[in-house]
């Protein structure tokens, strides 16, 4: 029943018996309210990766198509509408509505291939015939309606036999998985799209060059408005790009700290022979950082010297502790393996004395031994010094993970400095920023 304020003030309803909602909920009560991670690992988990070729040939009109990305999702509606030309002359093609002006919306628009008129919105969606399509996509106005986009979707839902293939090459929004598990009624009615290598899957990271001009086009956008408001705009590039050096530089001392956390402990979990590897991996993680942060701009980002919450002589010196430790350690576990491997002549050499006889046999018997004994011991107190590195080992993560979490956890500020921070960033009046939303 509709709300009790709809019915009297509303002139007109019309109460919908059917009901939309989905017949098989598991997934979708599987990640609702989950992580972006979470979400994907679990439609992944569900729904098997089919090949992009095996797509091709079962896809058929009314299935619609979810990716996440532009760069794939054009070439695959280009690849059925080839099939569609091929297999299905007598069958509309979806024709979506999305004029390069967008002011052009609510208006009596012609459909392609006919004299009708009707009245469209954006991402509105029609069925034409081939020829019609072929023509309309060469226009500023029309697309191919193959794919389900957030906007285009909302409401609807796919009966079966209709599925939604969600071509899964990149896809990084949480509200794409959820719609896709929204849209139909059934799970047989989903399926993941593996997408083939050759298609471009891979994300190339954007040019400082290419960020200014992405960062510079949105300014320009808030500005205009900001004049139209008759608010004051001085926002400017680098400042944006401040911020987002800033934040990278928190994100590497997570990562760092992550694999301190990880390398502290397989300390007490990994066998002796590979903590040679575990020290490495620690000092490795730091070492990335250290080349990450020169000390001009750790003044810069970290604040004044006299209190800074990020200190990278401190943690140099205990990198250079650790690679002491490690240096230590690779050394005894080396004597280790030489002194297992002299162990092992002199047992098999003992074994041969023994099944001889005479006085000469007796006294290289008592050489042997006496031998054995000195490699023995020779070995428990190499053995003892491994262990000794492995707490020494122990405690210099651990002071490493406490020089960085401190870092971390004192303040959020402390990734920016203090004079940076005093810089006009934000608009004045209101104090509303727009930084994050650029990045």
């Amino acid at each position: 029943m509709p709300h009790d304020w709809l019915q009297q003030e509303a002139d007109y309803y019309e109460e919908v018996e059917v009901d939309h909602r989905a017949k098989d909920p598991a997934l979708k009560k599987a990640i609702r309210l989950q992580p972006d991670k979470v979400q994907h690992r679990e439609m992944r988990k569900a729904l098997p990766g089919l090949g992009w070729g095996r797509f091709l040939d079962v896809w058929k009109p009314g299935d619609l198509i979810l990716a996440s990305r532009q760069e794939v999702r054009d070439p695959a509606q280009e690849l059925l509408f080839q099939r569609h030309k091929d297999h299905f002359q007598d069958t509309l093609v979806p024709l979506l509505y999305h004029p390069k002006d967008s002011r052009k919306q609510n208006i009596q628009v012609t459909i392609p291939g006919t004299n009708r008129r009707e009245e469209l919105v954006l991402n509105e969606v029609v069925d034409v015939s081939i020829e019609a399509a072929e023509a309309a996509i060469q226009t500023d106005d029309w697309r191919l309606g193959y794919a389900l986009t957030v906007h285009s979707s909302q409401g609807l839902t796919i009966h079966d036999p209709q599925k939604v293939w969600i071509v899964d090459d990149y896809l990084q929004w949480s509200n794409l998985a959820d719609l896709a598990v929204s849209r139909v009624e059934d799970m047989h009615q989903l399926e993941r799209v593996v997408c083939p290598l050759e298609e471009g899957s891979e994300v190339r990271p954007l040019t400082e060059q290419q960020v200014r001009k992405s960062i510079a086009k949105k300014l320009v956008a808030y500005k205009r408005q900001d004049q139209a408001k008759g608010l004051r705009f001085n926002l400017k590039v680098d400042h944006i790009l401040h911020f987002k050096e800033a934040q990278n530089n928190r994100c590497r001392l997570q990562t760092a700290d992550a694999e301190l956390g990880e390398a502290a402990a397989a300390v007490d979990t990994v066998e002796l022979q590979d903590f040679g590897q575990t020290a490495k991996e620690a000092s490795d993680a730091v070492h990335k950082k250290e080349t990450t942060f020169t000390d001009v701009e750790v003044d810069e980002l970290l604040g004044t010297a006299n209190d800074t919450p990020f200190n990278l002589g401190e943690l140099r010196g205990l990198d250079r502790a650790l690679q002491t430790i490690q240096g230590e350690l690779t050394n005894n576990l080396a004597k280790l393996s030489e002194l297992d491997e002299h162990i092992a002549l002199e047992k098999r050499k003992l074994d041969q004395t023994n099944n001889s006889e005479g006085a000469a046999d007796e006294f290289t018997r008592r050489r042997i031994a006496e031998r054995l004994r000195d490699l023995q011991g020779e070995r428990d107190a190499r053995l003892e010094a491994a262990w000794a590195n492995r707490e020494a080992l122990r405690s210099q993560i651990n002071r490493m993970r406490e020089t960085i979490t401190r870092a971390l956890h004192k303040d959020t500020s402390s990734l920016v400095s203090k004079a940076s921070l005093q810089r006009p960033f934000f608009r004045r009046p209101g104090w509303q920023s727009r930084p994050w939303s650029l990045l």
